[in-house]
């Protein structure tokens, strides 16, 4: 049996509009762990079409033809109601986890049934087997046997207010790594617009965040233009996990040590990490296409240079060489190698794609700072974290194709032990 993603449907033309206002809330659970609920589709699904980066994917590249051409076919062919396929993703949809099932629900519609042929027969053409059921005039997809909950759920208040308004989506998660957390997307003026919350209950993340820098300090750090990351809160970085990769076929006895030292590094990471990245492609004498990557990440840990030393060592890394007197360490081979180095003077740990005198001699003449994708996007209060990707650069050395576009995301604001995100795709 084949898996269709999810992201395939949704590049599906949302061909019939209209709202409603029942969004199929009913069949929600009480426990419900995350609930992703998406509003009146049809229309948003043109407004998307607004935003440089996805009218690019989904009509310059031609991704939206794409699927209705092959719908088309299935509709001359096999004489399938493409119609009323479509119409299965111009309602609303809702998504949602809980410690029993996963679940997709479209609706409501005014002919679940034939809606629901219609879809049958089209994931047939997959080689895809689904199970669902109409209720309330919904179609429901569930990881297990579904059932109408008696007791339906009763989001928070803030939630609720976000149903309301003008969002295309909104998201709840009852009890995320940071606690309770919800927010909103909606298109505006050819710019998708994210927002979210999250209610810290964590003395401890919350004293960490009342201390946290402001990411303005590393505003004049030099960095590549593609990918921009920042954060001046340590859970952000624990969060990642490994870092370095681990060496394969590691015996029992070594797996131990090593986790006591990755154990020891993450306890050891400081106030700040910052990373960037720039894609290139060149081509080899063959002219076969080539993507070659550079980029650096700085890790403010204070650690023991021994204990530096040997958790290095049990990864599998290697002293290759020496730059400015610190020891360079090569970690993995192939794609997945970095070379890494401690300085102990500034406890920073520095990874790197590339060799350190070619990364730094790149960043010394890099005309972008940390600073110039803060000024993307506006915030009110004291910042975290930022991610910034470089879409029109990155579009136009792949595709050849060039207009404004990025993505920014920051995390700002600590207020009553609430923290805030937001983030812009132009």
């Amino acid at each position: 049996m084949k898996k269709i993603h999810l992201i395939t449907l949704f590049l599906i033309v949302f061909t019939v509009p209209g709202i409603s206002t029942d969004l199929g809330l009913q069949l929600v659970p009480q426990n419900v762990e995350f609930l992703l609920i998406l509003k009146d589709n049809a229309t948003n699904y043109e407004l998307l079409k607004s935003v440089p980066l996805a009218r690019m994917l989904l009509e310059d590249l031609g991704m939206e033809l794409f699927v209705q051409q092959q719908l088309e076919i299935y509709k001359y062919s096999q004489g399938i109601d493409v119609d009323s396929f479509y119409k299965l993703f111009s309602k609303n949809i809702l998504i949602y986890r809980s410690p029993t099932e996963e679940v997709l629900i479209f609706g409501p519609f005014e002919d679940p049934e034939k809606i629901a042929q219609a879809v049958k027969d089209v994931l047939e053409q997959f080689d895809v087997e689904a199970e669902f059921e109409l209720v309330d005039n919904f179609l429901v997809f569930s990881s297990s046997r579904y059932s109408k909950p008696e007791a339906p759920v009763n989001l928070p208040q803030e939630v609720k207010e976000l149903l309301t308004q003008k969002n295309w989506m909104v998201w709840y998660m009852a009890n995320g790594a940071l606690g309770k957390a919800w927010g909103s997307l909606k298109i505006s003026d050819d710019i998708v617009i994210g927002e979210g919350i999250a209610n810290i209950e964590n003395q401890d993340i919350l004293e960490k965040l009342r201390t946290a820098r402001d990411v303005e300090e590393f505003a004049n750090i030099k960095v590549f233009k593609d990918i921009v990351f920042c954060s001046t809160v340590p859970d952000v970085i624990l969060e990642m996990g490994d870092i370095l990769p681990l060496p394969e076929n590691v015996e029992e006895k070594e797996l131990k040590k090593l986790k006591e030292l990755n154990q020891y590094f993450k306890e050891s990471v400081g106030r700040y990490s910052y990373a960037s990245l720039e894609m290139n492609v060149e081509y080899t004498e063959e002219g076969e296409q080539v993507i070659k990557m550079q980029g650096c990440a700085f890790i403010d840990a204070k650690m023991d240079e021994n204990k530096m030393k040997e958790l290095l060592e049990k990864r599998g890394g290697k002293i290759i060489a020496k730059y400015q007197g610190k020891d360079v360490y090569l970690v993995g081979e192939k794609e997945e190698k970095s070379y890494v180095m401690y300085d102990a003077e500034k406890s920073q740990l520095i990874i790197s794609l590339s060799p350190f005198d070619e990364t730094f001699a790149t960043l010394e003449v890099s005309q972008m700072k940390l600073g110039d994708a803060m000024k993307l996007l506006s915030v009110e209060g004291k910042e975290f974290s930022l991610v910034y990707i470089n879409f029109q650069d990155l579009m136009e050395k792949f595709l050849g194709y060039s207009e404004e576009s990025y993505f920014i995301l920051k995390g700002y604001q600590l207020e009553d032990g609430k923290v805030r995100m937001k983030f812009i795709l132009k």
